[in-house]
């Protein structure tokens, strides 16, 4: 029977996995996204803002200027004429510190830019993800209508010849009634990812064809970990603030430190002239009390906060790789179980030798479809916990 063969390449379909083009796609992709996300360009033009912010205040206060012109009230007592410049310096260790803190500034600036491209792109790779799946799922549906079409225009044969049934040929309508809606409504899912891509790419439209995963392999934990230790932004954050804590303890210690005023002033009476160099100290006493306490305070929370969050996330990411781990577990055991099962063949074997009746076996089918789906749907989500746990690497 014709319709036998029909459905014999599902398996391969679905099991076929050539990645070599996968990675290109998924690079050029997020590529794009760096260059036109409306997102990232504000979140670069922010950063470059919050970094020139970081670099003022790092020089002595502006030098004053002064000038006085008193005339008499007699001539007698002629005119009094004043002449003034004058700089005040913070003690030089305190440039020293606020460079260095402008500097660990500069790099917290830097490591937000990156924790926000991280999670655009991290997003935008789960849309390219759901993409592949639903162009996958569409090939499979497009096979299976074309079967189910041709089932429905052989029933219909069989019956003006009296070998089929009124509800041998319904069933065979019905079934490619099923396979048609789910084939809508993955395009219309299709489409709706199809619009994110757009989005996460700027507005422009991108077109993702691919029909197969870029799957990295998954390492073992502790290596995992160790690239976690390196690459991940917000570890490397908590590293920098804390840097800058003691290095703001060293600040406010220095505020303690004599502030310097160094000056030029003139000043001419009655025809003479009496000029020189002045200088003087600025004692602190009382401004900068309690800021040293304060900043030791500000040491011991932030190393807290930063020992907490760090248990937190390295708790997030192991959770994600126990998911990864078991989700690949589970579809190395599918795959092969199913690629060891000829149903299609079997059920088509079944039918031609009048075992099972075509109720029986359209039932069947569907029920081996839905497998089919099951396994595709497993791959996704293996998939998006590989692109959610390798975040990092973005």
């Amino acid at each position: 029977m014709k319709y036998i063969i029909f459905t014999l390449t599902v398996l391969t379909l679905v099991l076929t996995n050539d990645p070599s083009n996968a990675q290109s796609s998924l690079t050029n992709y997020l590529d794009a996204v760096k260059m036109n996300n409306k997102s990232l360009q504000s979140a670069n033009n922010y950063t470059e803002a919050v970094k020139m912010a970081a670099k003022t205040g790092l020089t002595p206060n502006n030098p004053e200027f002064e000038f006085g012109y008193f005339p008499g009230n007699t001539d007698a007592i002629g005119t009094k004429q004043v002449l003034g410049i004058s700089q005040s310096l913070d003690f030089p260790s305190t440039y020293i510190y606020k460079n260095k803190i402008s500097g660990k500034s500069q790099q917290i600036a830097d490591l937000e830019l990156q924790k926000i491209q991280q999670q655009t792109l991290l997003n935008a790779s789960k849309v390219w993800s759901s993409v592949v799946y639903l162009n996958k799922l569409a090939k499979n549906y497009s096979k299976r209508t074309a079967d189910a079409l041709q089932m429905v225009s052989f029933y219909l044969k069989k019956q003006e010849n009296g070998d089929a049934t009124q509800l041998e040929v319904n069933k065979a309508k019905l079934f490619l009634l099923s396979v048609q809606n789910k084939n809508r409504l993955n395009q219309s899912y299709l489409k709706n990812n199809n619009e994110l891509l757009k989005q996460f790419n700027g507005g422009r439209e991108y077109t993702v064809n691919d029909t197969v995963f870029y799957s990295v392999p998954l390492k073992e934990w502790s290596a995992i970990k160790t690239e976690i230790d390196s690459l991940l932004p917000e570890l490397k954050q908590f590293v920098i603030e804390n840097q800058m804590a003691e290095l703001n303890l060293k600040l406010n210690k220095s505020a303690w430190l004599p502030n310097l005023m160094l000056g030029y002033e003139s000043e001419e009476i009655l025809g003479d002239t009496y000029s020189g160099l002045k200088a003087g100290l600025s004692i602190p006493l009382w401004e900068n009390k309690n800021t040293i306490k304060k900043a030791k305070a500000d040491i011991v929370f932030i190393q807290s906060q930063a020992e907490s969050a760090q248990i937190e996330l390295y708790g997030e990411f192991h959770s994600l790789y126990i998911e990864a781990e078991a989700l690949q577990n589970n579809l190395k055991e599918f795959e092969a179980n199913l690629s060891d099962m000829n149903n299609e063949y079997l059920l088509s074997r079944s039918l031609e030798l009048g075992q099972i009746s075509a109720i029986e076996y359209f039932i069947e089918l569907d029920y081996f479809y839905n497998i089919i789906d099951d396994l595709l749907e497993l791959e996704s989500l293996y998939q998006l916990s590989l692109v959610e746990l390798y975040r990092y690497k973005l």
